[in-house]
């Protein structure tokens, strides 16, 4: 059985304790993981992002109303551009989220 690396137990631990709507709502889905990734990839700026997470991710603000604030896109923006590591969908699927 594979395990996490500990650099992403601790990011999820922070994403799990800032963010819990958004922690449970990819918990289990790599897939939604890798969306969040893949549309902060792809956005420069958090109006980008929130027009992505509403059309992209078909996701309205009064579902999880966290998931449009400047720090989660922050949050997700820095786990794709830091070269210097994997993204925290890595390790999803790997026991703990």
């Amino acid at each position: 059985m594979e395990i996490p690396l500990l650099e992403h137990v601790s990011r999820w631990i922070v994403l799990s304790l800032k963010w819990p709507t958004i922690s449970r709502w990819v918990q289990g889905n790599k897939a939604r993981l890798l969306q969040f990734e893949g549309m902060a990839r792809e956005s420069s700026n958090n109006d980008e992002w929130k027009n992505r997470i509403e059309v992209e991710g078909s996701i309205k603000a009064d579902a999880i109303p966290e998931i449009f604030d400047e720090p989660i896109f922050r949050f997700f923006k820095n786990e794709v551009d830091n070269k210097d590591r994997q993204p925290l969908s890595y390790s999803a699927g790997k026991g703990v989220y």
